[in-house]
């Protein structure tokens, strides 16, 4: 590898910070039904043996694009409840996978005129 990371989302993992890129059309076509099954086996408690199976599995295949030697044993002793959910949420966000949650009326950025298309931040 030459040491340049594809973009991603950073995550933590036991000691590391793990640069974590977008799922190539491979893996995606090949993980689709693991990653179905995962978005509602991770939203409450702890997860089933096979639901942490598949987690590790899809960190796994996420991290090996910038990281081609990492394993799933790795991956596994680094995980834990504590990040599990964050690291989840990071890969399935970083491939566009999450919804976003919708911004607030002092989120939102101002409108651009319709005549300029500058934005005003007078009201």
């Amino acid at each position: 590898m030459s040491g340049k990371l594809i973009r991603g989302v950073e995550i933590e993992l036991g000691t590391g910070v793990y640069t974590v890129p977008p799922l190539n059309f491979q893996a995606l076509e090949d993980l689709e039904e693991m990653i179905a099954s995962l978005e509602s086996k991770l939203t409450g408690g702890v997860p089933d043996k096979a639901a942490r199976a598949g987690l590790i599995t899809l960190i796994t295949v996420s991290l090996k694009r910038n990281y081609p030697d990492i394993t799933e044993a790795e991956v596994r002793e680094k995980l834990d409840l504590g990040n599990m959910q964050a690291v989840f949420l990071a890969i399935m966000g970083v491939n566009a996978m999450v919804k976003p949650e919708p911004l607030t009326m002092s989120q939102a950025a101002p409108a651009a005129d319709a005549q300029t298309g500058v934005s005003s931040t007078a009201r």
